[in-house]
């Protein structure tokens, strides 16, 4: 669980949605995440867990719709019919949240390629450790860069909705209009009013717009806030069962991006000084990252990779979970093994501030074997709880 001080050091300040819907399905997705249920588990009807949620079938129903477009399930019909939870693919990961929200905030398919490209030379091919997280970045990748060309890797019922909600992001990042009417994107789009109203529910669901309902209604597109997008990711990584070794050389990979290429103002190595200042040993031994965190959240910043960015906030709240599973168990870490770790975090910041790039990724490889020993640690410890 991340604690309200990290959520802050991570960007990722607490943001829940407004319609009763997206709150039921944030719950929803919680217990996916805790493993309250599992693949092949039918939830129960929209009448049954209408009443077991304090709320509407009509609630239900437009729910179960955003858990089916984010590929967490299916709605079956009959008797024994319910909500059953499906393993959503990469496809679907990539495809619907990712693509969605670089487009929403006006990012263009070179730049995926090229952060791709950034990427993929971290995790060079002549290394057989690195094989399966390079193979997750290509698989990924591909996916993203596939809602530009619209490939259709999903359903074909779904695809009409989801290349008209592409197009109004698209529009948007060309300096389109911010407010349009249902009325205005069915003249548009030569669609019926259902495959629209679908298109919105779509953007509503990823937090890319608020819409105002009625039958000549609309939406105000807005600026997605980044932890609609890791409440979204988190489950799927959950459910698909992401190595903890991949996403912990993918996070190594993305920093050692930001470093080689952040740009530091006069203003920026100010900041970068005082948050080394604050990644403190007694914090880090009882289990408190949130300096370490807020430091390299910072340098993401100044290296402004958008998509980058976005991905590596994805893994590392992944990794969080995963490392961090049972918070009713204290830690305390050996004092030894973080003072190395601070001691390199130290020292990656005084070579960057230098000019010193090359010593500055040395002392990243440093910190990130640190960590790594780290984690194996709390492993160790949660295991023998």
């Amino acid at each position: 669980m991340i604690t309200p001080d990290l959520q802050k050091a991570t960007g990722l300040d607490p943001d829940m949605p407004s319609k009763q819907s997206l709150k039921v399905t944030d719950q929803i997705e919680q217990f996916l995440i805790n493993g309250r249920w599992i693949a092949g588990d039918v939830l129960g009807s929209e009448t049954e867990l209408a009443v077991e949620y304090g709320t509407t079938p009509q609630v239900m129903r437009q729910a179960f719709r955003v858990l089916e477009w984010r590929g967490l399930g299916r709605t079956r019909r009959g008797a024994a019919g319910g909500f059953m939870v499906q393993h959503p693919p990469l496809a679907v990961t990539g495809q619907r949240l990712m693509a969605f929200h670089l487009m929403a905030h006006g990012v263009c398919q070179d730049d995926v390629r090229a952060a791709r490209t950034r990427l993929l030379a971290r995790l060079p091919s002549n290394r057989p450790d690195l094989a399966a997280s390079r193979s997750f970045v290509v698989n990924l990748f591909d996916h993203i860069e596939g809602a530009w060309d619209d490939r259709p890797s999903l359903p074909n019922t779904e695809n009409r909705a989801q290349r008209i909600a592409q197009q109004i992001l698209r529009h948007r990042g060309k300096g389109g209009s911010e407010w349009c009417t249902v009325d205005d994107l069915i003249n548009r789009f030569s669609a019926c009013r259902a495959i629209i109203v679908q298109a919105l529910r779509i953007l509503e669901s990823l937090g890319f717009a608020v819409g105002v309902r009625g039958r000549s209604g609309g939406f105000r597109l807005v600026s997605p806030h980044p932890v609609t997008l890791v409440r979204a990711t988190l489950s799927h990584f959950v459910a698909q069962g992401i190595d903890i070794d991949i996403c912990d050389q993918l996070v190594t990979a993305v920093n050692q991006v930001n470093i080689s290429t952040a740009s530091l103002t006069t203003s920026d190595a100010t900041t970068l000084r005082l948050l080394a200042s604050r990644v403190q040993v007694r914090d880090i031994a009882r289990g408190d990252f949130c300096g370490a965190v807020a430091l390299m959240r910072h340098i993401a910043d100044c290296a402004g990779n958008h998509v980058l960015h976005m991905l590596v906030r994805c893994l590392w709240c992944y990794w969080y979970h995963c490392v961090t599973s049972d918070p009713a168990t204290p830690l305390t870490l050996p004092v030894s093994l973080v003072s190395q770790q601070v001691v390199m975090a130290q020292n990656m910041v005084q070579a960057m501030l230098d000019g010193r790039p090359e010593q500055a990724a040395a002392a990243l490889d440093g910190y990130g074997l640190v960590a790594r020993s780290i984690q194996q640690t709390i492993r160790g410890v949660r295991a023998s709880c």
